[in-house]
């Protein structure tokens, strides 16, 4: 869904002259970029080890990247996704 919000900003403000033109290509670069090293940062969680660390970066990432639902976890436990 990102990609294709994406695709639109760029269809309405990039060409024929339009003067943030290149702001725009910069900054859909940058979304692009950004996404994809967390995209890879969770991969990494997930092939990691069960440990502390690599559940809470999995965590936060997927909270960036809205790749997978959260689940529900029991009191006391540690927020997994």
């Amino acid at each position: 869904m990102l990609e294709w919000r994406l695709r639109d900003i760029e269809h309405v403000h990039v060409g024929e002259g339009h003067p943030c033109q290149a702001d725009i290509r910069w900054l859909v670069h940058q979304v692009r970029r950004c996404r994809g090293t967390l995209v890879q940062v969770l991969s990494r969680c997930q092939d990691a080890e069960e440990d502390s660390l690599a559940r809470e970066l999995r965590y936060m990432v997927n909270e960036a990247l809205e790749l997978y639902e959260p689940v529900p976890i029991a009191p006391g436990d540690e927020p997994r996704s």
